[in-house]
């Protein structure tokens, strides 16, 4: 221990070496820091002290301003829905490499769609009760005749129709959006599907679960009455559950290839 010591500071250059790496670290401890940056592979970036500063005050660093409320929850909720079809698209190669091109539930590409332009945040559950009593029981695929040609489903980029609310403190779309996921998990994403919650955090609610059961509730002559009563009722964030949000707008959406993984897990075994 003692060699290594005097090996270490046996000449005046060395300890001045040392002295001056011993200085610097003390002084990069005082003022560099960490912030949040979902961007990033690890969520986070050093910064300075004073960047650190910045950002507490709700600057973006990398454009040196301060996202508006609407800009800064669009944005988490673009991130949002380009991640939940990254997934998608993931387990469906999985499929087609091990059950083959044709195994899947239905008919209908993954993707986001919107449906004929008659077909609004009002009359959306009326319309597809209509269609889903005038849907063609002899199509191959109930969905996608249901989808595609009774609803008149066009594929799209859903960031064109993102709304966000901050009177109500919701996000979505400004019409309804179908959601064609993987193994017939079809949902109809409307405006409030996504709570804007404290502390820059968005919570996510599945949206309208369009198969399925979906027969079944159909049949009951109330569907309607039940169906709009859960739309318009107001949710509460789940802060356990909610995803943070950084100052410039990137979603803390998890470990994408842990998700993946649990998901292939449950869909495949």
């Amino acid at each position: 221990m003692k060699n290594l010591f005097k090996k270490l500071f046996d000449t005046k250059f060395k300890k001045i070496s040392w002295f001056v790496a011993i200085i610097t670290i003390i002084l990069c401890l005082g003022f560099i820091r960490i912030v949040p940056n979902y961007s990033k592979k690890y969520d986070f970036e050093i910064v300075s002290l004073w960047d650190y500063n910045k950002y507490n005050r709700g600057y973006c660093l990398v454009e040196n301003r301060i996202l508006d409320k609407e800009e800064l929850y669009k944005r988490a909720v673009v991130e949002y829905l380009k991640k939940e079809l990254e997934i998608e698209n993931k387990l469906d190669e999985y499929r087609i490499k091990t059950l083959g091109k044709n195994k899947r539930a239905n008919s209908i590409d993954i993707g986001y769609y919107k449906f004929d332009d008659d077909i609004n945040l009002n009359n959306w559950i009326y319309k597809l009760k209509e269609a889903y009593d005038n849907r063609d029981i002899y199509a191959d695929s109930v969905a996608g005749d249901l989808i595609l040609n009774i609803l008149k489903a066009t594929q799209i980029d859903p960031n064109q129709y993102i709304s966000v609310n901050l009177k109500e403190m919701t996000a979505g779309f400004a019409r309804p959006i179908f959601f064609s996921e993987y193994f017939g998990r079809n949902r109809v994403l409307l405006d409030n599907f996504i709570l804007l919650c404290e502390d820059d955090t968005i919570d996510i609610f599945n949206g309208y679960s369009l198969f399925g059961y979906i027969g079944d509730k159909f049949k009951d002559k109330n569907i309607i009455g039940n169906e709009l009563k859960k739309y318009k009722y107001k949710q509460k964030c789940n802060l356990k559950y909610s995803k943070k949000i950084d100052n410039c707008g990137h979603l803390d959406y998890g470990d994408m290839e842990k998700i993946f993984l649990e998901q292939k897990e449950y869909l495949f075994g």
